[in-house]
């Protein structure tokens, strides 16, 4: 790994099963275990962003963690459950209620290689993402599949461009 020189804490929320930790195995060791379980973790995974930045990613798993503190938070939902779809907007008041009040907000749909339940990526995204309620956060919005790796690595290079487009990394001490 190089030498870094900016720091961003990520922490990935959602309900149980959405695909959060699948997601992280999959960016971190770029490998997929149908079988795994959640986990209360940190993983670290460096990336260089578009201007040259060094970014250390710190990735929190699960709630347990302090949101207060974190520059991203992450909302997973599974594609293939509509209750974990229908669950959104409870996790995205939690982060109004505890998160950094300039947090950059995510809203990531996993397991995009299952069926959607008829409902398509456009008309998710333009009831959640697009729609009144979540125009004052800064919200961007991914659809990815840890399954098959699709999307997963655009998920966090677009998570940490964003903390460091709005400024609210650190520098490594």
């Amino acid at each position: 790994n190089q030498q870094f020189n900016r720091e961003m804490n990520l922490l990935i929320i959602g309900d149980k099963d959405a695909g959060k930790t699948s997601l992280m195995q999959r960016y971190i060791m770029n490998s997929f275990d149908d079988e795994l379980k959640g986990a209360t973790d940190i993983w670290h995974k460096q990336e260089r962003l578009s201007n040259d930045t060094i970014m250390k990613i710190n990735i929190y798993d699960q709630e347990v963690y302090n949101m207060a503190d974190k520059h991203c938070i992450i909302i997973c939902y599974d594609t293939s459950d509509l209750k974990s779809f229908e669950n959104i907007d409870k996790h995205r008041q939690r982060v109004k209620e505890y998160g950094k009040h300039d947090a950059i907000i995510m809203l990531v749909g996993c397991k995009s290689d299952k069926t959607k339940h008829g409902r398509t990526e456009f008309e998710r995204r333009a009831q959640y993402v697009d729609g009144d309620s979540w125009k004052k956060y800064n919200t961007a919005y991914v659809e990815c599949s840890a399954k098959t790796g699709d999307n997963v690595r655009n998920v966090f290079i677009a998570a940490a461009e964003s903390v460091l487009l709005k400024g609210t990394r650190h520098k490594r001490t």
